[in-house]
């Protein structure tokens, strides 16, 4: 959420200065971080993805592990 904000802040002050005639490079600067913010918004979101699915893994795993456990006990 807080990426989210930042983003925000950067393109709103993109807006501003083209709309108050700053420097170019100013401007050019702004956008470079923007670009950069939503990349590491992206991978961020893929790391989450990825976590989200080893956590679904080790949970079959482990469901797996005590399935036979249980049936090595019965035995």
């Amino acid at each position: 959420m807080q990426l989210q904000m930042q983003i925000t802040k950067f393109y709103c002050r993109i807006i501003e200065f083209g709309v108050s005639d700053m420097h170019e490079e100013k401007i050019y600067e702004l956008r470079e971080k923007l670009h950069l913010l939503i990349a590491i918004k992206a991978e961020y979101c893929e790391i989450l993805r990825l976590s989200q699915e080893l956590d679904k893994y080790i949970a079959k795993v482990t469901s797996m592990s005590i399935q036979v456990m249980e049936e090595s006990n019965m035995k």
